[in-house]
């Protein structure tokens, strides 16, 4: 008997060829909360025959639930480099595997278009969200799109860490001129700024030189991989540097003046 998959494609309207697929509708329907927030919409059955799943910039995640051994490996995982306080990232030559502690293991290739993802833990819903959004900057970066965590204002957005944004990601595609946040998509303008936050009594923000801001770009993406970052990411990183705006932005005119602890 042939396999029914589920395929869901990520901004559908947009055509990006980035897909998720799923081989169990029980388990896929734990899932269908956090990835319609980030912006993926189902492909009916008769589409799918439609879509190129095996050209060079597609990318599929099959998700299942993870074996005993993929558990294993794991709880046994060591070195790599450590994305945050939960998240490990092996490169692996061929292939690449990133982990997130308890809850998540995705092996990818960047020559493969098809990539999988064991799941473990499917309650945490901020954890699920970080784990596709990773996916997301990872096969977005083919597409000269470059992914950053923040929060989205009027006109741009305020860089943020993981943990101050909970796992929400920015997607900035500066060809189509768009920005898309929690499966939103916003038309960017050439007043566009990306603010970043810093501890000054100032009452107004001071304009980034395109070199300060290419640099921070840089280091804010979220791609998964701290070491390589592929030419198609870079020029993104290059083309949002020099159409947009880098502000740094007194903290206290976003968060409020900090409380000031009481005299004992």
């Amino acid at each position: 008997m042939e396999k029914q998959f589920s395929y869901y494609q990520f901004q559908k309207d947009l055509n990006y060829p980035i897909y998720l697929r799923f081989e169990n509708f029980e388990f896929e329907n734990l899932f269908v909360e956090v990835i319609e927030i980030l912006g993926f919409q189902k492909i009916e059955r008769d589409e799918v025959k439609n879509h190129n799943l095996s050209s060079s910039e597609t990318r599929v995640l099959k998700i299942v639930s993870a074996s005993s051994a993929v558990k294993q490996k794991m709880e046994l995982a060591q070195g790599g480099f450590s994305l945050s306080h939960d998240e490990v990232f092996h490169s692996l030559g061929l292939y690449d595997v990133y982990i997130f502690k308890r809850v998540a293991m995705m092996v990818l290739g960047e020559r493969n278009p098809l990539w999988e993802l064991g799941v473990t833990d499917t309650s945490d819903q901020v954890a699920l969200k970080i784990v596709l959004n990773r996916f997301l900057s990872q096969s977005m970066a083919m597409l000269n799109v470059a992914a950053f965590w923040g929060c989205a204002i009027e006109k741009g957005f305020i860089s943020q860490s993981l943990k101050e944004c909970q796992g929400n990601a920015l997607f900035i595609d500066p060809k189509n001129k768009k920005m898309i946040s929690s499966g939103k998509v916003i038309d960017i303008d050439n007043d566009f700024s990306i603010l970043r936050l810093i501890p000054t009594r100032a009452e107004q923000g001071t304009t980034m030189t395109k070199e300060n801001f290419y640099s921070f770009l840089s280091v804010k993406t979220i791609y998964p991989d701290p070491v390589y970052k592929p030419e198609k990411l870079n020029l993104a990183i290059y083309d949002i540097a020099n159409s947009y705006q880098g502000v740094f932005y007194p903290e206290h005119l976003v968060y409020g003046e900090p409380k000031k602890e009481k005299a004992i």
